[in-house]
């Protein structure tokens, strides 16, 4: 998951260099940054019951969205430079995984 999140966050400050159009202009590097970690957590986005919750921890070999986010996030570097967390913090530990 890490490695993923790595490439895609290459990919998407290419992107955002390689646009031309007006808002480009104007969309700072921080806020870049910020929504490309925020549409990366989006596009895990789900509710689901305690129950269902369960289910797929039987079923399912991935772990639940909201791990599989915010460990991604609590081990990448620049996360926590874009967002200020503080070192320590349970979104900006000291010692982070790298997988992959």
């Amino acid at each position: 998951m890490n490695k993923q999140a790595r490439e895609l966050s290459k990919v998407s400050e290419a992107k955002v260099t390689e646009l031309t159009s007006p808002m480009s202009q104007v969309l700072s590097a921080d806020v870049a940054d910020k929504l490309f970690f925020i549409s990366f957590a989006q596009s895990f986005c789900d509710k689901t019951s305690d129950a269902m919750t369960i289910q797929r921890l039987v079923a399912d070999s991935h772990s639940p969205a909201r791990w599989r986010i915010n460990g991604a996030a609590r081990n990448s570097r620049d996360f926590a430079r874009v967002f200020s967390c503080p070192t320590s913090s349970p979104m900006n530990p000291k010692t982070k995984c790298q997988l992959w």
